[in-house]
Parts: C-alpha cells; sequence; structure tokens
C-alpha cells in the first residue's frame, strides 16, 4: 500500500504533573494515523491506545490514580 500524502511522524502530548512538579498526573497524546487493517480475518489489531494507557504510569514511575490517554490525530490522507 502507497502513501496517499507525506507522513507526519510527531506525536503531541500535554503532560499534567501535580503542583511541585515532581509526580506525572496525567498525559494526553494525540498520533495522526489512519488505522490500515490487514488483519487477518477472525483476529483482533493490537490495541495501541488500551497499551499506551495500560503501560504509561510504569515508564513515567506514576502511581495508581495516573490517568493517561491516547487520541487518533486528524488523519486525513496520512496512512503508514
Amino acid at each position: 500500500m502507497l502513501s496517499a500524502g507525506p507522513i507526519d511522524p510527531d506525536v503531541m502530548v500535554l503532560s499534567v504533573h501535580d503542583a511541585r512538579g515532581r509526580k506525572p498526573v496525567a498525559m494526553f497524546a494525540n498520533y495522526a494515523l489512519h488505522y490500515v487493517g490487514g488483519v487477518p480475518e477472525g483476529c483482533v489489531s493490537a490495541d495501541y491506545f488500551g497499551e499506551f494507557a495500560r503501560r504509561l504510569p510504569a515508564r513515567l514511575g506514576a502511581g495508581e490514580d495516573f490517568i493517561g490517554i491516547m487520541c487518533n490525530g486528524a488523519s486525513g490522507d496520512i496512512n503508514n
């Protein structure tokens, strides 16, 4: 599959810390990627949004109350 346009490799991030600026409280990330598919019939695709939310707290050393959110940005004609 060919790209329909240039690929945007950037990930935009909004990070929120506690009042002292030490403990991560939340992170919101936006990545412009159009889901392509190509998954065989009967299979489930990878949930990279869920993995982002699940793995991020440990990677940042955040507590159990940390909120990690990722959204699919404006994809337009972008394709990986």
